[in-house]
C-alpha cells in the first residue's frame, strides 16, 4: 500500500501507472475490509484526484469504484469524506463533456454508498433522486446509434439497482419515510424503463426486484400507485417469469398482492 501511495505521489500524470496503483488500493480494500480505515486518510487525496481526472477514463472510473468499495468496507467511518465525494460526483454527472462510462460508474457508486451509510444518505436524496430520474427518463433521438442505446440500457439497469440500495439503506435505518416524497417519481421512472427496456431481461429483473421491495417496505401506503401503474408492473413481471427471474417475480407478486389487499 505504501509503495502504491509513493508512486501516486511522484506520478507525473502517467495514467497507466496511476490506474495500476489504484487497482492495488482496490485489492488492499478487499484484503483488509474495515481495517482499510488506517489507510484512508493517506489514500483519499489520490483517490479524489483520480475521480476528477475525467480526461483519463480508466483512472476516473477506478477512483469512483474505490469510493464504492471503501464505503462498503468502512460504512459510517467514510462520512467525513462523503460531502466532498458527492460534490465531485454531482459535478461529473452535470458535465456534458464527461464520458458516459464514467457517469455510469457514479450511478453504481450511489447505490453502494447509500446501502453502506444508511440514514446518513438522507441529506443527498434531493439531488441524487433528481439526477437518477433525469438520467433514466432522458429522451433519445430516433436515430440514436447502437452504442448509445446499449449505454442507456446499462444506465437504467444500474439506476434500478441503485434505487433498491437506497431503499434498503433507508429501511435498515428505519428512515424509509424519507423516501415517501420520491415514490411517485420512482414509479414514473419504472414506467419509462419498462417501455424502453422491456426486452432487456437484466433490467426487468432489477425493476421487478425494486417493485417488490417498494411493496414490502411501504405496503398499503403505495397501493394507489400500484394500481395506477398496474400495466407496466404486470409487463415486467411477465418478462421475469419468462426468463430466469421466476422466483423474483413470485416474491414481487406476493408483496404487491399483500400491499393492495392491505396486508402491510
Amino acid at each position: 500500500m505504501q509503495s502504491a501511495l509513493t508512486i501516486l505521489a511522484s506520478n507525473n500524470d502517467a495514467p497507466v501507472a496511476e490506474a495500476e496503483c489504484l487497482l492495488v488500493i482496490m485489492a488492499v480494500i478487499t484484503a483488509t475490509d474495515e481495517d482499510f480505515f488506517k489507510y484512508i486518510a493517506a489514500a483519499y487525496p489520490y483517490i479524489k484526484k483520480a475521480i476528477e481526472k475525467t480526461d483519463a477514463i480508466n483512472v476516473s472510473k477506478c477512483g469512483i469504484s474505490i469510493i464504492g468499495d471503501a464505503t462498503q468496507a468502512l460504512g459510517q467511518k467514510m462520512l467525513p469524506y462523503c460531502d466532498d465525494i458527492m460534490e465531485s460526483f454531482v459535478k461529473i454527472l452535470r458535465n456534458h463533456l464527461v464520458e458516459k462510462q464514467i457517469k455510469l460508474t457514479v450511478f453504481t457508486s450511489f447505490g453502494s454508498i447509500a446501502l453502506s451509510i444508511g440514514a446518513s444518505f438522507e441529506k443527498y436524496l434531493p439531488v441524487v433522486m433528481t439526477l437518477m430520474r433525469e438520467a433514466a427518463t432522458v429522451q433519445l433521438p430516433e436515430n440514436a446509434d447502437e452504442e448509445t442505446l446499449e449505454y442507456m440500457t446499462d444506465l437504467r439497469s444500474e439506476i434500478m439497482s441503485s434505487y433498491t440500495c437506497i431503499l434498503q439503506g433507508m429501511n435498515d435505518s428505519q428512515r424509509q419515510s424519507n423516501l415517501v416524497p420520491y415514490i411517485q417519481s420512482i414509479f414514473d421512472v419504472i414506467q419509462t424503463v419498462v417501455i424502453k427496456e422491456i426486452n432487456e431481461e437484466e433490467v426487468m429483473n432489477h425493476t421487478v426486484g425494486l417493485i417488490g421491495d417498494l411493496a414490502d417496505v411501504f405496503g398499503s401506503q403505495i397501493a394507489p400507485l400500484i394500481n395506477q401503474y398496474q400495466a407496466p408492473i404486470q409487463q415486467c413481471l411477465n418478462k421475469c417469469q419468462q426468463g430466469d427471474g421466476q422466483e423474483l417475480a413470485q416474491f414481487a407478486q406476493q408483496k404487491i398482492q399483500s400491499a393492495v389487499s392491505g396486508g402491510n
